[in-house]
């Protein structure tokens, strides 16, 4: 009975202490879902304030990110303002300068394009007076030729007159010596032999009276000498030159020079 009534009360200590354990096991998991719930609500709050300061933030970096960019586009279109305005300056500064330019260049080419007439009609006119004084001294050189040429036609004229006259006083004098000779009377003579002279026409002064040059011919013609060369045939010939080789010889002249 003892054992029986120790049994029951462990037992009943022992079901008393379950449920006391479980009264405070409930109580702890009661609290710990009170604490659990207050958490969850803690974390809910501080989740839905992190996520309107996350909200808050975002929106305000928006915010600023748009102001930013709003500001960046002004700031961007005042610079492109003042770049199309500097641009445009500086075509209009271009064109104006461009357009000096070329009113510069015009000025010169039309300066350098007066400078080369005025200088073709300079040289022009000296080209043209060069031809004048040429075409003068050309004619003046065919004037002297011609007068050349009529100097020495006249020259020969007078030349194969005195021929003439010297072969008919020596066919003369032959005859007379022969007439002599036959007749035994009368000696030779040889150094007197009268040669009949044409003056030329540059010896005449105009008045039909010849000039000194006359009396120096006839003073050769006197000559001892002279006579004998006529008489004998020695004297030597001389080559003139002909007129067109003195024309050709002068006109050549005056091109080399000029």
């Amino acid at each position: 009975m003892i054992m029986e009534a120790q049994e029951s009360k462990e037992k009943k200590t022992r079901e008393e202490k379950e449920i006391k354990n479980k009264r405070k096991m409930d109580k702890k998991r009661a609290k710990n879902q009170k604490k659990y719930e207050k958490c969850v609500a803690k974390g809910e709050e501080y989740a839905s304030k992190k996520k309107m300061i996350m909200e808050a933030q975002e929106s305000k970096e928006k915010k600023t990110r748009e102001e930013k960019e709003i500001r960046n586009k002004r700031k961007m279109d005042k610079k492109k303002a003042m770049n199309q305005k500097k641009y445009e300056k500086c075509v209009a500064k271009g064109e104006e300068c461009e357009s000096k330019k070329k009113m510069i260049m015009e000025a010169q080419e039309s300066k350098e394009k007066k400078t080369r007439e005025e200088k073709e009609i300079k040289n022009k006119r000296k080209m043209d007076k060069k031809k004048a004084m040429n075409q003068k001294k050309y004619e003046k050189c065919v004037a002297k030729g011609d007068e050349y040429e009529s100097k020495q036609k006249r020259k020969e004229e007078i030349k194969s007159l005195q021929e003439k006259n010297i072969s008919e006083a020596n066919q003369s004098k032959q005859s007379k010596q022969k007439a002599q000779e036959s007749t035994g009377k009368g000696k030779v003579k040889t150094n007197k032999v009268h040669v009949k002279r044409l003056p030329e026409a540059s010896e005449f002064d105009g008045k039909g009276k010849p000039r000194g040059n006359e009396t120096k011919l006839n003073e050769k013609l006197k000559s001892k000498e002279f006579k004998e060369n006529i008489v004998t045939g020695e004297a030597k010939p001389v080559n003139r030159p002909k007129l067109m080789d003195y024309v050709r010889s002068l006109v050549g002249c005056i091109l080399n020079r000029h």
